[in-house]
Formats: structure tokens, C-alpha cells, sequence
């Protein structure tokens, strides 16, 4: 991979889980500073210097979308992989991954929800985190 941030489909596309040495770039996108951490250990992302997500180990993650209500993304990887997103404080969220639901998940510290992907196969697992409007 080249880059290990850009946008594809307006939508933004970071990481590189395959890579030992770190990789750093940074990039604007929608009126935001993104910064991108990435190699085979971790992956983080920060924008506008505040973390939006991190994975242990490192991953790929393509169709990242950060919306008021929600964030959806697919991540790949070649180990499990711990994820930690950064959400609005004080609230309960639904968590799809890859179809299943978990209702009113709530977050481990504020403003920060760490979910948990299992990989098999090549293909990516699809996260959708949305907040739980009956909670």
C-alpha cells in the first residue's frame, strides 16, 4: 500500500496492518485535519489532534464514515483485534458487527467505547455503532 490514509468513495480509507516499520501521514478531508499511526502492532487515527480510533493490533479500515448518530466502517486485519472509538459521552449505543446486535453498549471511560472484532477469512468485518434512540 502507498498510502496509508486517503478517501475512496468519500469516505476515508487509513491504515496498514501488514507494515513492521511505523507509518505517519496526515491529510485534510471535509475541513479536518486527519493524522494516521500505522503498522502491524497498532493503528491510530486522530482528527483535529483528538483520537477517533485505535486498534491493537494494527489494522486496515476502509468506508469510514463519522456521522452525529453513528460510525460504520470494514476493518481487516490478520489477528483479533481490540478497537477503540471515540463517541459522545454519556450515552448508550447499538453495536452491529457484521449482523450481530449488541443493545445499549456503553462506553469504557468517556467518550471512549472499545469493541472487539474477530477475523476469519480475508474479508473485513463490517462495524456499524449507532446511538441506542430508546435508551
Amino acid at each position: 500500500m502507498s498510502k496509508v490514509i486517503g478517501v475512496s468513495g468519500g469516505k476515508l480509507a487509513f491504515g496498514d496492518y501488514k507494515v513492521t516499520e511505523k507509518q505517519k501521514e496526515q491529510m485534510e478531508f471535509e475541513g479536518d485535519l486527519y493524522k494516521i499511526k500505522s503498522h502491524n502492532q497498532v493503528t491510530r487515527l486522530s482528527r483535529n489532534n483528538v483520537m477517533v480510533f485505535e486498534s491493537v493490533p494494527g489494522t486496515r479500515v476502509e468506508n469510514f464514515v463519522t456521522a452525529e448518530e453513528r460510525i460504520e466502517f470494514d476493518v481487516y486485519g490478520d489477528a483479533d483485534a481490540s478497537i477503540i472509538l471515540a463517541v459522545e459521552d454519556k450515552t448508550n449505543f447499538m453495536l452491529d458487527i457484521d449482523g450481530i446486535v449488541y443493545d445499549n453498549t456503553s462506553y469504557i471511560a468517556p467518550g471512549k467505547l472499545n469493541i472487539n472484532v474477530t477475523f476469519e477469512g480475508d474479508g473485513p468485518v463490517h462495524v456499524l455503532v449507532q446511538k441506542n434512540p430508546e435508551a
